[in-house]
């Protein structure tokens, strides 16, 4: 049982126990390279899964940024999250993030993808708020994996159909990276 409830709603599922097994963070965190000092937004966060980690890959001087736009959410991570001066809880519209221009070197959406209700509009605010050349981790379920874990397979989107989006809205399509068995992994820059 969790020491933090949150209304009536059990949030918990996103630290499922058997994640670290099929989504280890290491292979995910190997793939960003040395992130120290960098700005990191991590958008559709959930409970927070990754954001004590990343605030110690990004160090004293980074930021992460772990943002949603569920308000239990955001209070759960802050409670989670209070002792931690390097990140930043941040309560979202989906299209318009409350983030300044140019002002991430890295944006990681990990399993929300498929969640996105104006995917065109979400990955526009995420070119808006990322640097010149900053990259954009895309890390979603695989239609073609079996379930569980995740959603129903007519929400999950093909890795093709998430690069041609991206792609449309001012990303470049850099490489696929291996996640585990569920996912797939994209690499993309800030053109």
């Amino acid at each position: 049982m969790s020491k933090y409830k949150i209304g009536k709603k059990d949030k918990s599922k996103n630290n499922d126990p058997f994640r670290e097994q099929y989504m280890p963070k290491e292979t995910i965190f190997s793939v960003f390279g040395d992130i120290t000092d960098k700005k990191v937004g991590d958008i559709g966060c959930g409970s927070g899964y990754y954001t004590k980690d990343l605030s110690k890959k990004v160090g004293l001087r980074g930021k992460v940024y772990s943002i949603d736009v569920d308000p239990e959410v955001i209070e759960m991570i802050t409670y989670k999250t209070s002792e931690l001066k390097n990140v930043i809880n941040t309560l979202s519209n989906e299209n318009k993030i409350p983030l300044e221009d140019n002002s991430l070197d890295i944006m990681l959406s990990i399993n929300s993808f498929h969640e996105f209700d104006d995917k065109e509009l979400t990955l526009t605010e995420i070119v808006r708020i990322l640097k010149p050349r900053g990259r954009f981790y895309m890390i979603d379920f695989s239609p073609t994996s079996s379930p569980p874990p995740g959603p129903p397979k007519d929400k999950r989107v093909l890795k093709e159909d998430a690069i041609l989006v991206c792609e449309d809205v001012g990303f470049r399509f850099l490489k696929p990276f291996n996640v585990g068995l569920y996912h797939y992994g994209l690499m993309f820059e800030k053109k």
